[in-house]
């Protein structure tokens, strides 16, 4: 029941009870006229003065809603079809809008009520919040929708106006003493409508001039609120399409070339259009509930550990910015425990800036503290931890936070790139190229990290324009353990390194261990199976056009280095034997007594010994120059095939202006 219907009411039955006294008093002697005339008087001007009092509280009420019936609230799709979605310059984004709205029937997403639903707060903050991502808003609309949402904020704050709608004692008076002249001549005051349309009216009979200017008021702002209600629905929704394509939907690696054919997709572009029309229709779907909207913008973003701690890694350099970043350091010679002087303490400084504890800051002694500290900035930045402070972590030391946060972006570009998208939820191997680490995953779960050994890159290009010496980085899947390999030796490599050794001595072959193979009119040369083999005692295949692979090596120490770039291509394995021992387990549901057992039986055999997997593996070989450690520090790695230099270049230029 409305506030106005509750008052009608309440003020009906006082003149119920009044009317009653009125016909008492009729009845009374007529002897008596005098006292009657004034007890109804009395009866009269109580009914009016509690009529008031009643109608002062009800009228604020009364007066919002009259408002809100006034408001002109134009609709999502008048503004369609007026070209308000104009601001957005894609075409393909304004039709998929048009749809979302057309589709349910221009009904309001994210505007509840003349304020932001928690929908549309959600898509707001990430709008808004994009940079904290390293991404780009302005394409997003984020200027617009902050210049609008400020304008929507304020004038939906009637505070102000509601004040004026409050009846002040004067406005009480005045509206009384309208009552009592405007009472019928048997008593009757007038209904609380009729009172109502009086003072909500501007006219010289209104009593309270200052009411009707004041639901004026409220009607005007409402207007407007009503008004921006559907523009923000526009730029909101517009600005989703934009935030869901550059966090994910541009990466058509998130569906497979399988379920894309299964699915009927037809080019990339009509996939991203249906995959976007999915986001948008679920999110709309599920509007208002826990996993509406604010659950479909997590999901948007890069599906792997790694992506968040790089945005929270990007927050705390941003931070290191703003507190002023740090001063080069100029250190000769090396620094060690128990050295003393100034430049210990500017070390100190240096370290503090990056928020490794080094306290106090003016100690110039290099102590324990310090020692721990320099190791700990050395294992996050690939450098061998000996405590020592030599001319390669005088160099890291000098690099501006500028280009640090640089770093960190085109990182997290890169995961929004990512082919492992293909093996979301899956098991897979990951192998980070930049990291000299392979990792093996069980949906979003790492069980197993191991080092490897990549490709040096020899500054040469092939006949097809490649990298001569580097690790290729592609996706494809392990398929294959073979144990006792035979070392079938590129072309190349034969050309530059074993013909001339074979030339100058006819029993090299033999002495070395290899042979010269023939099948179908092709010769090669390979290496036998044998404890000098440089594939050691197993290999992991996944078949591919790059002739590369995983592997054992007899050259062991190299494994020690922090950064291990020295195979002509293929990956070498530290553990070879324990890799072979997790895929095997992993696979086949095998103990570790049972995969070990297994694995010796292999290698007690003669020759090759080829396993195949029962659910061959995927494997993404990829390339990031930043790691979030498990600790939450970030780990700034080696560019080993400069992949990364121009990129950071050009980023380092933006984040400094």
């Amino acid at each position: 029941m409305s506030t106005s219907k509750r008052a009608n009411l309440g003020v009906t039955a006082l003149f119920a009870a009044g009317a009653l006294a009125l016909a008492g008093a009729q009845c009374a002697p007529p002897e008596l006229p005098s006292r009657a005339a004034a007890l109804a008087a009395s009866i009269q001007s109580q009914q009016a003065e509690h009529f008031v009092r009643t109608f002062s509280v009800a009228a604020p009420s009364m007066a919002v809603e009259r408002a809100e019936t006034l408001a002109h609230a134009p609709s999502v799709r008048a503004l369609v079809e007026q070209g308000r979605l104009s601001f957005e310059p894609d075409p393909k984004v304004r039709e998929l809008v048009t749809l979302l709205f057309a589709e349910r029937d221009y009904g309001h997403l994210f505007v509840m009520g003349g304020r932001l639903s928690p929908d549309g707060r959600a898509v707001a903050d990430a709008i808004l919040g994009a940079a904290r991502e390293g991404l780009d808003p302005a394409p997003m609309h984020s200027d617009l929708l902050a210049e609008k949402l400020a304008a929507f904020e304020a004038s939906g704050d009637t505070t102000a106006l509601l004040g004026h709608l409050q009846l002040t004692r004067d406005d009480e008076q005045a509206l009384l003493a309208f009552m009592m002249n405007n009472a019928a001549l048997d008593g009757t005051l007038p209904a609380v409508d009729a009172v109502f349309d009086v003072i909500a009216t501007a006219g010289a009979t209104n009593p309270v001039p200052g009411f009707a200017e004041a639901i004026s008021g409220l009607t005007e702002q409402l207007s407007r609120v009503a008004e921006m209600g559907p523009e923000l629905e526009l730029i909101l929704a517009a600005g989703f399409v934009r935030y869901a394509v550059t966090n994910r939907l541009a990466n058509f690696n998130y569906i497979t070339p399988d379920e894309a054919a299964a699915a009927g997709w037809r080019p990339s572009d009509a996939r991203q259009r249906d995959e976007i029309e999915r986001s948008l229709a679920g999110a709309a779907f599920r509007r208002g509930e826990a996993d509406g909207f604010a659950a479909e913008l997590a999901a948007l973003r890069p599906g792997f550990e790694q992506y968040p701690r790089l945005v929270e890694g990007l927050a705390r350099y941003e931070g290191f910015r703003a507190a002023g970043g740090w001063e080069p350091v100029s250190i000769s010679g090396t620094l060690e425990h128990g050295d003393r002087g100034n430049s210990v303490a500017a070390l100190r400084r240096r370290l503090a800036a990056e928020g490794y504890a080094v306290e106090p800051l003016d100690e110039t002694t290099f102590d324990e503290g310090l020692e721990a500290a320099v190791e700990a900035y050395q294992a996050t930045h690939q450098m061998i931890t000996n405590g020592e402070v030599g001319a390669e972590m005088v160099a890291s030391l000098n690099i501006p936070v500028e280009r640090r946060i640089a770093q960190i972006l085109v990182t997290m570009d890169r995961w929004r790139e990512t082919r492992r998208a293909q093996s979301v939820g899956q098991r897979h191997i990951f192998v980070n190229v930049a990291d000299f680490y392979a990792e093996l995953w069980e949906g979003d779960t790492r069980t197993y990290r191991w080092r490897v050994i990549v490709g040096r890159d020899q500054g040469r290009r092939d006949a097809d324009g490649n990298a001569r010496g580097q690790t290729p980085l592609f996706s494809d899947q392990m398929e294959f353990l073979v144990f006792n390999p035979y070392w079938n030796v590129p072309d190349t490599i034969r050309e530059e390194e074993y013909d001339p050794e074979i030339e100058a001595n006819p029993n090299w072959l033999a002495e070395n261990g290899f042979e010269i193979a023939n099948e179908n009119g092709r010769e090669w040369l390979r290496q036998l199976p044998g404890p000098g083999n440089a594939l050691g005692v197993v290999k992991f295949l996944f078949p591919n056009e790059h002739d590369v692979y995983m592997h054992d090596t007899p050259t062991k120490h190299l494994f020690d280095r922090p950064t291990r770039a020295y195979s002509h291509g293929c990956m070498r394995v530290h553990e070879p034997l324990r890799l072979a021992e997790v895929l095997l387990m992993t696979d086949r549901g095998w103990s570790q007594s049972a995969a070990q057992s297994y694995i010796r039986r292999q290698l007690d055999l003669e020759g090759e010994q080829w396993v195949g997997l029962e659910h061959p593996i995927p494997i993404h070989i990829e390339y990031y120059t930043v790691r979030g450690d498990d600790e939450g520090r970030m780990n700034f790695l080696a560019d080993p095939y400069r992949l990364d230099r121009p990129l950071v270049d050009a980023r380092e230029q933006a984040v400094a202006r």
